[in-house]
């Protein structure tokens, strides 16, 4: 447990946590730093997003903007936990242990414009499961083993503009993974699929995509463009 009481300044806005043991903190963290605006709790032993002493730690800092779990060994998120939120602009979960996405894991952040979500386990992606998040950005789902690809999935994300799936597992020769995937995401401008399975391009995948201007397909196993 991290206490914050005549240890840290009051006028920190960045507080970074790397290579520790860190459960929780306690109320005064919130007191005594109270323009803090970015946290980064890295590779931390928090095993889940799930017990209560966790999302306690995390609604603590109901006002920071840029919360970063990267490497915390999250396994799940409870529904609503960061629903406190609100003024959240970045979220970073990269390098967890996530297997499936749910809509109830984001709610509360309307105003996310970034979220990472790059090497866990996904395999499941829920189809409302980033609909919570109207006006996010950049989503990074990079290092997963996406095992299906569905427009629903990313429909409400009409303001995304770049998405990263390299090292996803993806081969849209495969019915699990429908071509006309991203032909909801109107104004998506960059696209990384490099790394994947994709044996063949069906230009037919982009269709309506005016905006997009950076698609990347290394190191796949392409034969073929139609």
């Amino acid at each position: 447990m991290i206490q914050f009481k005549n240890v840290l300044n009051k006028s920190i806005l960045i507080l970074q946590i790397f290579y520790s043991y860190c459960f929780g903190l306690k109320n005064s963290a919130k007191e005594t730093t109270p323009d803090l605006l970015i946290i980064k709790i890295d590779k931390q032993k928090m095993k889940q997003c799930k017990s209560e002493e966790n999302n306690q730690m995390i609604r603590l800092f109901d006002d920071v903007k840029d919360p970063d779990f990267t490497r915390s060994a999250i396994e799940d998120i409870e529904d609503s936990t960061f629903e406190d939120l609100e003024r959240a602009v970045f979220l970073g979960l990269t390098f967890n242990r996530l297997k499936r996405l749910r809509k109830e894991m984001f709610k509360g952040l309307g105003h996310l414009f970034i979220l990472t979500l790059s090497q866990n386990q996904i395999k499941q992606i829920d189809d409302d499961a980033f609909d919570c998040m109207p006006k996010m950005n950049k989503l990074f789902l990079d290092g997963n083993r996406i095992e299906q690809l569905r427009p629903a999935m990313f429909s409400k994300l009409t303001n995304l503009e770049v998405l990263y799936l390299m090292e996803c597992n993806i081969d849209f020769s495969s019915a699990h993974f429908d071509k006309k995937t991203f032909t909801v995401i109107k104004n998506l401008g960059e696209l990384d699929l490099s790394k994947n399975r994709i044996k063949s391009i069906d230009w037919e995948m982009f269709d309506g995509l005016d905006k997009l201007q950076f698609l990347k397909l290394n190191e796949n196993m392409i034969e073929e463009l139609c």
